[in-house]
This record gives C-alpha cells, structure tokens and sequence, in this order.
C-alpha cells in the first residue's frame, strides 16, 4: 500500500506504515490532514477500522476539535474520562 507525500508528512519522525501502525496514521490524517489526506483514508481503510480509532481514541494525541469533529461523523459517543485523556494538552501542571 502506497502512502501520498502529504500523508507521509503528517509522520515527520518516520515512514509512515499504514499497515502496522494504522492507528496512528490515521489519528494523525484526521488531526492534521487535509481534506485530500482524509479522503485517502476512507478509500484505504473500512470504515470500522476508522470508526475504532475514533472510538478508542489514542492518549495525549488528539485535536480537541478534530475528536469532536469525527465522532460526529462516525456517530460514535465516547465517555468523558477518555475523551478528556485522548486530547493533547500543553499545559503543564
């Protein structure tokens, strides 16, 4: 499977592996991606595989917007706890 320069780049620490580290492909294409990127995601992956990363959501690594944003889209309710632990912060305590 192929992976587009601009998916590519979303992986700035590595080569992006859309079979073995598909979660974090993903996450990264649906925080940071355009609409070009989000596209090529849903032609590549079912969308359960999609729905799952949404669902079960990557700690510290997402976009509070984009979370909010394709768990509408997936139609997908994820609790407070995990939602809250999934959403990147640069506050430090």
């Amino acid at each position: 499977m192929r992976v587009p320069k601009s998916v590519q780049k979303l992986i700035w620490w590595g080569k992006a592996d859309p079979v073995n580290a598909k979660k974090i492909l993903i996450t990264q294409i649906f925080n940071r991606g355009d609409v070009k990127d989000i596209r090529w995601a849903l032609r590549t992956y079912p969308k359960s595989v999609l729905k799952d990363c949404v669902k079960n959501p990557l700690r510290g690594v997402w976009d509070k917007k984009s979370l909010s944003l394709f768990s509408g889209i997936f139609k997908t309710h994820i609790p407070k706890k995990k939602k809250e632990a999934a959403i990147q912060s640069i506050m430090l305590k």
